[in-house]
């Protein structure tokens, strides 16, 4: 725009304060896409550590791939019940309730005393002693061993364990509305930027484009001041970064609702 506009200076069509203007404008949009480079130095150095790479000022590590994600359509009810039946943390919820409740039986046996039956067959061999000469003989003998008292009246430890069966009840209540919370509050958030991201691409990004396109056209046939062509430049730069900022904010929250889903489907 700048080098246009100095074109058209020469040539008598504008006045210097367009050239001015249009230098000061180009000088601040570069010093706009210093900044993006520092900072897109720095993201990379970072994405290095994330990697355990040692930072080196020679060695930048440069992601592939696109953030044109080809997402998938859910169903929440479905989420939920995936959800419910896989999420770690409640699986972990569910298996400590069945310990809490294991440990209350096992504290009920351990009131009933342990009573001990046994039975003996004993054979006794032929005595030929002269003085006492005895037959052969089969002896049957049964022994019970009941120990007193006969029932365990120290509650303390039933006590606990009920305590800790209902804790258990308690905390995979509490585990599984948290659950269905982040999946509710993920799904939403999820639908919200699938909408978002829609309406630059139904046709947002074309009509800025031929907004500045028409400007510039108008502006240099006089039909339109500088102004006009640099508002519609800086719309359009406007559109464009929220256009990948709401392609993040799509793979952001499609993160999230796999990870509150307990799933995960996303290919890289």
């Amino acid at each position: 725009m700048a080098e246009a506009n100095q074109r058209l200076f020469n040539a008598g069509t504008i006045t210097e304060v367009d050239v001015l203007q249009s230098r000061v404008e180009a000088k601040l949009q570069l010093n706009e896409v210093y900044q993006a480079e520092a900072e897109l130095r720095g993201s990379l150095l970072a994405l290095g550590t994330s990697l355990g790479r040692p930072a080196r000022a020679d060695s930048l590590y440069y992601p592939s791939g696109s953030l044109n994600l080809q997402v998938s359509a859910y169903q929440l009810a479905k989420l939920l019940e995936f959800a419910l039946a896989n999420r770690a943390d409640l699986v972990a919820a569910r298996q400590s309730q069945d310990a809490a409740g294991k440990n209350l039986r096992l504290a009920k046996a351990n009131r009933v005393p342990d009573i001990d039956l046994a039975v003996g067959n004993n054979y006794y061999t032929i005595s030929r002693n002269e003085v006492a000469p005895t037959p052969g003989f089969n002896t049957l003998t049964a022994t019970a061993s009941i120990p007193l008292p006969l029932a365990n009246k120290y509650k303390g430890n039933l006590r606990a364990a009920q305590y800790q069966q209902r804790q258990a009840e308690v905390n995979y209540q509490n585990a599984e509305l948290l659950v269905q919370v982040e999946v509710r509050q993920a799904y939403a958030r999820y639908e919200l930027a699938q909408r978002q991201l829609a309406q630059y691409n139904d046709g947002l990004l074309s009509q800025a484009e031929r907004v500045l396109a028409g400007k510039t056209y108008s502006y240099r046939r006089g039909n339109a001041s500088l102004l006009d062509v640099l508002n519609a430049q800086r719309t359009l730069n406007d559109v464009y970064l929220s256009f990948y900022q709401a392609q993040q904010n799509l793979a952001t929250t499609w993160v999230e609702l796999q990870r509150a889903t307990g799933l995960w489907e996303i290919k890289l």
